[in-house]
């Protein structure tokens, strides 16, 4: 069982539009659902009974993190590239497994808005890793991208995909 600390912490960093959110279909496809994310939506996610998406831009057209996503055989090796450039520009991240590559999160303190996230991370992302947010807004009708919950069971492969730490890494010691 998870606390509701650690609920709360996982919607704070992971969880961009609060009021929508989809959940992973057994086929992989993900289906809005339309409805507020709450804390026991959370629970079934992390203990693996379902599997959410959130969106990245919030309500307020605002983020509290990016991400780059690369798909691909080499994709660990390129975010971690890209992680270490980050860290040379003292901007920490995280790095998550994820099925066909992985996902490196950057987590923000407070809000910000999408074009200012733009400007300043898509510099880093290297052709063929994708970045979110996507856009510089978000609508109801036209909500913006998705990126998988951390924690969560991958309804396709049964598996969960943790944050990596590389060995012998400043946070790895």
């Amino acid at each position: 069982m998870v606390s509701e600390r650690h609920l709360r912490l996982l919607a704070a960093r992971c969880i961009g539009r609060r009021n929508d959110y989809a959940l992973q279909q057994e086929n992989g496809l993900y289906l809005r659902v339309g409805a507020a994310v709450t804390l026991d939506a959370l629970a079934r996610h992390v203990a693996g009974v379902e599997t959410m998406a959130a969106y990245v831009v919030d309500e307020a057209d605002t983020c509290h993190f990016a991400a780059f996503d690369a798909d691909s055989l080499d994709g660990l090796v390129q975010l971690l590239g890209v992680q270490r450039r980050l860290a040379a520009d003292g901007i920490d991240s995280a790095l998550e497994g994820s099925r066909r590559g992985g996902h490196l999160r950057v987590f923000f303190a407070s809000a910000v808005a999408p074009a200012l996230v733009r400007r300043w991370l898509l510099p880093y992302c290297p052709a063929g890793v994708e970045f979110y947010p996507k856009r510089d807004w978000a609508t109801w009708e036209e909500p913006g991208s998705l990126m998988r919950v951390p924690f969560g069971v991958h309804r396709l492969t049964g598996r969960r995909y943790p944050f990596l730490v590389v060995a012998g890494s400043a946070s790895g010691d």
